[in-house]
């Protein structure tokens, strides 16, 4: 007994797998000094071969089809279901010690082993519950040891007793509405192989517990039944359009999906790209982005507030504040709050729409005029109030149907033939579509007025750059016209000065001052 309530189910496992020497290629450099290498676990380098004591079971690889095991996935890789197994006695703590220290002194672990799986079963009759625990080990390649669990508890004799019975009754029943062919086939098999598993143990005396099959059989009962509640419940969608009110959840997702996917398309080129920048720059130094997959997740969990930035500042103390900064500014900030403004333009635009539509009648409507309907089914309506009364519960205007009573002069006191019946709901239903066309015309207004608006926006804009553009155009021509002068007085300065060093400067200065002296004279 384990704490004095759980009962072990079989004799406990140990089952360990390792790999072959020389799995892996040591360096030409070291490969004098270095003659064994084993590499991480893979099924095309696992040791099969028997070693230690002959014919002895620890020292003999056996198959998953002999253990009845399935493969596990560890925190390094995935691990197949054979290996060599010790089975440890049920109620013998000294025969116990004296195996593992047997194996132990034979070197039963060494170098070459990879992972160390130890499996287990309990049974408590208390709760009627059964525990399969697993608990793994794993020895990689480069050192150390990473330990990992799984405890697995399931009611495996569910139809047992009266609760059982009306449990029978009542799945039957849900199967008969559900007509779910694989989720019964599936219930079925794992109530027999359950069923069949508990026999066999208990055939066996108790010494050989594997219920590896039971569990996945368990577990994938277990998914598809979820999945199957999870779209049951997105099926109320197809129900919540009973008024304005609650239509405007599901008609908002509907019109905004093309938006969304396009944000997504968006979103999904920034999200991964940050996402193998993490990867690639701090793979190598924390655990969150040691692989690309597990960057995906850090990222999704720093938008809900779960991050390390201690790590990334102390990886690398320039990248990393410019990685988290500008992820937050531009997913958290602008994406996000993109997706927000798709969804809230939507709502509003839908919003909208609901408020011009005419109320119709929806099922609670119908609900509360079946529960206040007068009990007698042949009664015709009498009186005006009657008639008005029921065209309110169906959903119309009460402004609708006054203008309808005052446009056939039928009075609040009056009592309403059949003929005056059939008039006022006549009446009634044309103006319900003049409106209805007033309003998809309204509506339609609305939309060529936003778009008008949208185009002038553009237009503005396009000018607004155009008249930048052309700014820009005239300061770099006034910039070349003074380049231009400026070279050109350049130039000339430079003719004046090869011309005064040449002397027709002084000559000309000459003959002006003689002709300015003739003029004198005269």
């Amino acid at each position: 007994m384990v704490y004095y309530n759980n009962r072990l189910l079989g004799q406990p496992r140990i089952r360990m797998l390792k790999v072959t020497n020389n799995s892996c290629t040591v360096a030409n450099s070291f490969a004098r000094e270095i003659i064994e290498c084993f590499s991480n676990y893979n099924p095309s380098v696992e040791d099969k071969y028997p070693f230690g004591p002959a014919d002895s079971e620890p020292y003999i690889w056996q198959d998953e089809e002999k253990l009845l095991t399935k493969p596990i996935y560890g925190t390094i890789t995935l691990y197949s279901g054979g290996g060599f197994v010790l089975r440890l006695p049920v109620d013998n703590y000294d025969e116990a010690a004296a195996l593992i220290k047997g194996v132990k002194s034979n070197r039963w672990i060494d170098r070459a082993t990879r992972a160390i799986i130890i499996d287990f079963t309990l049974f408590n009759a208390n709760v009627n519950l059964f525990c399969i625990a697993r608990l793994l080990l794993e020895l990689p390649a480069s050192g150390g040891v990473m330990p990992s669990y799984r405890f697995s508890t399931y009611d495996l004799m569910r139809y047992f007793g009266t609760f059982g019975h009306v449990m029978i009754v009542l799945e039957g029943i849900l199967c008969g509405f559900i007509l779910c062919c694989a989720e019964l086939y599936l219930n079925y098999r794992r109530n027999e192989v359950a069923a069949d598993r508990i026999n066999d143990v208990i055939q066996n005396g108790l010494t050989d517990a594997p219920f590896d099959d039971v569990v996945e059989t368990q577990e994938v009962f277990n998914n598809i039944a979820a999945v199957i509640l999870f779209l049951s419940w997105i099926k109320v969608f197809n129900y919540i359009g009973v008024n304005k009110t609650m239509n405007q959840l599901s008609a908002t997702l509907s019109r905004s999906t093309k938006d969304i996917g396009g944000f997504a398309v968006m979103f999904a080129v920034f999200f991964f790209a940050y996402a193998q920048f993490g990867y690639l720059v701090f793979g190598t130094q924390i655990s969150e982005y040691s692989t690309f997959y597990n960057a995906i997740f850090a990222l999704l969990r720093t938008v809900l507030g779960d991050f390390n930035f201690g790590a990334l500042e102390k990886t690398n103390r320039i990248l990393g504040p410019i990685f988290f900064i500008t992820y937050v500014f531009f997913v958290f900030f602008v994406l996000l709050n993109m997706f927000l403004a798709i969804i809230n333009d939507s709502y509003v635009e839908v919003k909208a729409e609901l408020a011009r539509q005419q109320e119709g009648e929806g099922i609670f409507d119908w609900i509360r005029k079946k529960l206040t309907r007068r009990s007698s089914e042949t009664e015709k309506i009498a009186t005006y109030n009657d008639y008005k009364i029921n065209l309110m519960m169906a959903g119309y205007n009460e402004n609708d149907i006054n203008a309808a009573f005052d446009k056939l002069n039928i009075k609040y006191t009056d009592r309403v033939n059949d003929n005056a019946l059939i008039e006022v709901g006549n009446e009634i239903r044309e103006q319900t579509n003049r409106k209805k066309m007033i309003d998809e015309e309204y509506r339609s207004i609305a939309v060529l007025t936003r778009r008008i608006d949208m185009m002038d926006q553009a237009i503005f804009s396009v000018v607004d750059k155009m008249s930048k553009v052309l700014d820009q155009l005239n300061r770099i021509e006034q910039a070349r016209v003074l380049a231009k002068e400026h070279e050109n007085r350049l130039r000339a300065e430079a003719l004046m000065m090869e011309a005064y060093r040449r002397g027709e400067l002084g000559d000309i200065s000459d003959g002006e001052g003689d002709e300015d002296r003739s003029e004198k004279h005269k």
